[in-house]
């Protein structure tokens, strides 16, 4: 167990092509993962709606959704802790192509 604890309640998402997923890290910050539903929104998510400062990912090769891991609160560490990025990789493996491949390279 890794202490990351993922809530599915509604965080509002900036549009309606994007899934909202709320993550709290071990350390107690909680943080929002926005993934795109569609290509389109894919490259609003990336190009318009991602802050500089918010690391985004995607899957390698193969169709998914692009994520955007975006802090909610002002406790913790400034940049996404390592467990927040790992989580974040794993519902872009999830909301991809590859999804039960057991195996996905996330850039």
């Amino acid at each position: 167990r890794t202490g990351l604890s993922v809530r599915l309640r509604a965080l509002s998402a900036p549009w309606s092509g994007c899934r909202s997923i709320e993550v709290e890290a071990a350390d107690g910050s909680t943080w929002q993962v926005l993934a795109g539903k569609e290509a389109d929104d894919n490259d609003r998510l990336s190009t318009r709606e991602g802050r500089s400062d918010e690391p985004w990912m995607h899957v390698a090769g193969v169709p998914g959704s692009h994520v955007v891991v975006r802090r909610i609160d002002e406790k913790g560490p400034a940049g996404a802790p390592p467990d927040v990025i790992r989580k974040a990789a794993g519902i872009a493996a999830f909301y991809s192509k590859s999804k039960g491949s057991g195996k996905a390279s996330v850039h």
